[in-house]
């Protein structure tokens, strides 16, 4: 399994010529000093909050790799100063290095720049088939997808609940996703899946379409239950509408006093798992409906990566034509869709290209939110700072 090092890397590599920023630009060189004096404030700063100590992880790699730049480039200041003919020799011997060596902390500088940094995290991925036996059976395509998928990228997976079609394929499902990157990967999953049937597929031309909703998994400093607030039903049957010689009675149903909600999860074979499962999955539950009711009172849009409402039409999957079109970003963006449905890389360059791109609109973002500020007095002092910084870009 990659380390998150590794995966930054190899994640950065594979995008790097796909966009990129102009570090001569006087904006980009404003922005990048705004970083500086921002990092020497958080430095020297004793009491931090745990928002500031965020902030300092997120700007100091790009602190750093501009730092030493700075050094790199006095260090040869310095030896052409001395005037000495064999240090000079030297030095034209060293060109070419000196060069990789620039090269090498530009591009550096420019993968932390727009490279998004995946965290550990976890979302609730539900599936919903809308109408007809076709729906069905594309829910069930759809969530054969992500299980491999997650297996693909080393996630864990815990399925809450499967509710079966009474013909083929399955009317709603849920699963727990986590691991490195799995929300901010799986939120560009929320929206409407569209399916155009293979002619020989079925008479019904007509598309069939599967909600996806998307819910970020709260950490249990953001958002836990107390025990007082539950009340936890045990040895429910596994199949309640199907009584068999072979129904467990490992299920749990969980219901939240305050606000009635009830979450049953009966996919395990022991109560004890089937209950963590259905706790972490009501925690996230009640954790969206306090952020919905944050971005309600507050007029905003939200304050997490909350996928769930997502109601437009994000993927097409051509049956007919054995083509994935994406809808989002590139708009000329096409898969063939047996590569695409195996689960793993193709899906996978979708997805990273999506948040390659979010990362870089975030960051022309800041760019001009730094610009409209005010000049205060600590980056006005600082302008001469930026030309020796950036002399080698």
């Amino acid at each position: 399994m990659l380390t998150k090092t590794q995966s930054c890397s190899i994640f950065c590599r594979r995008f790097y010529n796909q966009k990129s920023v102009d570090l001569s630009d006087p904006s980009i060189r404003k922005y990048l000093n705004y970083l500086i004096v921002e990092n020497e404030t958080l430095v020297a700063k004793e009491d931090k909050s745990s928002a500031e100590v965020k902030r300092l992880r997120e700007i100091k790699p790009v602190v750093d790799i501009v730092a030493q730049s700075n050094s790199f480039k006095s260090l040869r200041a310095n030896k052409e100063d001395k005037g000495d003919e064999k240090v000079k020799e030297m030095i034209k011997q060293e060109t070419r290095i000196h060069q990789t060596r620039d090269q090498e902390l530009h591009r550096r500088l420019q993968c932390t720049l727009l490279e998004p940094c995946l965290i550990d995290s976890g979302v609730l991925l539900q599936l919903t088939a809308r109408k007809g036996e076709q729906a069905t059976q594309f829910a069930e395509i759809l969530y054969q997808l992500y299980t491999t998928y997650a297996g693909y990228k080393n996630w864990d997976v815990d399925r809450v609940s499967l509710d079966k079609s009474s013909v083929l394929g399955i009317n709603k499902a849920s699963m727990l996703i986590s691991g490195l990157g799995a929300l901010q990967l799986m939120s560009f999953e929320a929206g409407i899946h569209e399916k155009i049937p293979n002619a020989s597929e079925t008479d019904d031309a007509q598309s069939s379409h599967v909600h996806v909703a998307v819910f970020s998994q709260p950490n249990d400093v953001e958002w836990n239950i107390a025990p007082s607030e539950m009340v936890i039903d045990t040895g429910i049957p596994s199949s309640p509408d199907h009584f068999t010689a072979y129904t467990k009675y490992t299920g749990v149903r969980i219901t939240h006093i305050p606000t009635g909600i009830v979450v049953r999860c009966s996919e395990e074979d022991t109560c004890v798992r089937n209950e963590e499962i259905a706790k972490q999955t009501l925690r996230t539950i009640l954790f969206h409906k306090m952020l919905v009711e944050e971005s309600l009172n507050s007029n905003t849009e939200g304050k997490s990566l909350d996928c769930s409402k997502k109601l437009e039409k994000i993927r097409t999957y051509d049956f007919c034509e054995q083509v994935v079109m994406e809808h989002r970003g590139d708009a000329s963006a096409r898969y063939n869709l047996e590569g695409f449905m195996q689960g793993k890389d193709y899906l996978e360059s979708l997805q990273d290209n999506l948040l390659r791109e979010q990362r870089y609109q975030a960051l022309m973002a800041d760019i001009d939110a730094v610009l409209k500020k005010d000049k205060t007095d600590n980056i006005g002092k600082n302008q001469d700072k930026v030309q020796e910084i950036f002399a080698f870009f």
